[in-house]
């Protein structure tokens, strides 16, 4: 009987460690919005964040709704830019903690509009 109770025991634990071991998350996320001045959703901006500790870089563009979703980063300290042509570029630093799920939205500002006029 005791040999059955240890048999069964056994069996419990080899059979739980992997589900254990699978919640042993080590990475964190960044999403949010990208909008501009007044509100509107801004789509096709390019949203970096660059662990400044590694160098270790990941982007993506804003979707339709203005949206985007950068996981799976390394936990760390970051410098989170986004950049569109016509506005400012945004820039801002942030730590990221085990598992945790930031959620920032961006504000754009338009930017100076310059003009080159070559005569000949």
């Amino acid at each position: 009987m005791k040999r059955l109770a240890f048999w069964i025991i056994t069996i419990a634990v080899f059979f739980s460690l992997p589900t254990a071991l699978l919640g042993q998350e080590t990475t964190a996320s960044i999403n949010g919005v990208v909008v501009d001045t007044s509100g509107a959703v801004v789509h096709g901006v390019v949203v970096a964040a660059r662990n400044t500790g590694t160098d270790f870089q990941r982007q993506v563009t804003t979707g339709t709704s203005g949206d985007y979703n950068l996981m799976l980063l390394p936990v760390g300290n970051y410098e989170l830019s986004a950049t569109m042509p016509g506005f400012s570029q945004y820039v801002t630093t942030l730590t990221l903690h085990v598992t945790q799920v930031a959620t920032l939205q961006i504000t754009l500002t338009v930017g100076k509009v310059t003009e080159r006029v070559q005569v000949s």
